[in-house]
């Protein structure tokens, strides 16, 4: 029975030295060497290429594909970065991002946040209860840069399953799931032919433009809806941060084809709060107020831009910087 428990403690020892060691080498050999890709690429060209921009563009997709830094001339004269990545890229993924690029000692001196209402919109109470909802765990796209002095980031792994925590035990988990494609990204590996400052241009379009059936405001828009308390808890931690670093933060909110994603109660109390803040807001969440990028020619599905709709919005987006700035 002795030699099964030594043989045991043996195994348990080695396969954490192995862990160890798989996770030093591959960290050292490819992740911090990888520049490209949504796995952290993107945040590593930031932290270590990208060190003399002024500001970066933050957000999901709609943000990536739809915010050219360089067209912002108006904004320091176009010199930023966009850091957004598809799918995670809410704001629990940037309350998280933030805490990384603060204790890397990269934050920025101005941010522009695309937001969307939609995704403030509470479900019911259960998943309004002021904990976060499943989109905290992307937190597991920002692992391999988790320290334990990141206060947030500890905040929501708090909140995982204690029966998910046993994975934390293992270094390598960081990159469970991200080894291949880190690996395909460390190759070189870019997001596209108009990869331009982390923006990329979409080159399709709706080829079946669908009937306009823009959500018109009703009689009920001054209605009062309740925004998501864990999107706010992530929120105001975020604004927290820019305030404490003096970090100038504008707010956008992007339209969408047919207005799919436009939600006009919750879109008007997210800006009665951000207002609330002092935060600029930009809000072209309607897209009757952007009538020249309504066709499917401009939009690459519904949710959107193409290259050539991009290119009107963040030359919109620059007028209307550079008005700001007149007064």
């Amino acid at each position: 029975m002795r030699k099964v428990i030594i043989a045991i403690i043996v195994f348990i020892t080695l396969f954490f030295i192995a862990d160890f060691i798989f996770y030093i080498g591959f960290k050292k050999l490819v992740f911090s060497k990888t520049f490209s890709g949504e796995l952290g690429g993107k945040v590593n060209e930031y932290l270590y290429h990208q060190r003399n921009v002024d500001f970066i563009i933050m957000g999901n997709s709609r943000a990536k594909y739809q915010i050219n830094p360089t067209k912002l001339n108006n904004f320091y004269n176009g010199n930023g970065f966009n850091i957004a990545i598809s799918g995670v890229g809410g704001i629990v993924y940037n309350d998280i991002l933030l805490d990384v690029l603060k204790q890397k000692k990269r934050l920025p001196k101005a941010i522009i946040l695309q937001i969307d209402a939609v995704a403030f919109e509470s479900e019911n109470a259960e998943k309004n209860n002021g904990l976060p909802d499943n989109e905290s765990f992307a937190v597991n796209g920002l692992l391999p840069f988790y320290e334990s002095k990141m206060q947030r980031f500890n905040y929501y792994i708090n909140y995982i399953p204690v029966q998910e925590k046993w994975k934390f035990c293992f270094k390598s988990f960081s990159f469970n799931g991200k080894v291949i494609n880190l690996l395909f990204n460390r190759l070189g590996k870019k997001e596209g032919p108009n990869d331009i400052k982390g923006y990329v241009g979409l080159n399709t379009f709706l080829k079946n433009e669908k009937e306009s059936k823009y959500q018109e405001e009703t009689s009920d828009i001054n209605s009062r809806v309740e925004l998501r308390k864990s999107k706010l808890i992530a929120l105001n931690a975020f604004l927290e941060v820019c305030k404490d670093n003096n970090i100038k933060l504008i707010t956008v909110l992007s339209p969408s084809y047919n207005n799919v994603l436009y939600r006009p109660l919750y879109n008007k109390q997210l800006i009665k709060y951000l207002e609330a803040k002092k935060v600029i807001v930009i809000n072209y969440a309607n897209i009757n107020s952007m009538q020249n990028i309504s066709g499917g020619i401009y939009w690459k599905d519904e949710t959107h831009l193409n290259d050539m709709g991009a290119s009107i919005f963040s030359d919109t987006l620059n007028a209307v910087i550079g008005r700001m700035n007149s007064k």
